[in-house]
């Protein structure tokens, strides 16, 4: 639940600075995939790290899956948000 929430947040936090980069994201899809890209990366990363090099911790595939579903929810949450003029 706490990888699903940090992410969600993550997300939102990327969502707002892909609307402030001048990278040639101007489609609401090129932005949902940086978001995506950037995130996944992010928490893949993390995650290899700690399964890797930290001997007292651990990797899990279930905190890979969390963070993606906690990306893709806030993605959607986004998307509607714009549908009704907040965003």
């Amino acid at each position: 639940l706490i990888h699903f929430v940090l992410y969600a947040i993550f997300s939102l936090f990327l969502y707002l600075l892909s609307c402030k980069m001048t990278l040639g994201l101007d489609t609401l899809m090129k932005k949902w995939t940086f978001v995506f890209i950037i995130g996944s990366v992010v928490g893949m990363s993390i995650e290899f790290i700690q399964y890797t090099l930290i001997p007292s911790r651990s990797g899990e595939w279930f905190d890979v899956i969390a963070n993606s579903v906690g990306l893709i929810t806030m993605l959607i949450t986004i998307y509607l948000l714009k549908r009704i003029g907040v965003l």
